[in-house]
């Protein structure tokens, strides 16, 4: 079953800033597909959710080669 307004985005990290005292948002650049894609992720957040993320530089796994990569925009 689909999940509505869900997506996918495969690219490299271009860049990163850290949250700091004017912003509270951990920003990511990334790059995919030709295109520039800013990332913002609230880390001050007030519902008391938790941000957790892994990244894997040599990420490799045998499902990712069944994946239309190319229709992702």
């Amino acid at each position: 079953m689909p999940v509505p307004k869900y997506g996918v985005l495969v690219g490299s990290v271009a860049e990163r800033q850290l949250a700091s005292g004017s912003s509270n948002h951990y920003e990511i650049h990334v790059k995919a597909a030709g295109d520039d894609f800013r990332i913002a992720v609230n880390v001050q957040s007030v519902d008391g959710s938790e941000v957790l993320f892994h990244v894997d530089e040599a990420f490799d796994h045998p499902v990712t080669a069944a994946l239309d990569i190319t229709s992702c925009r």
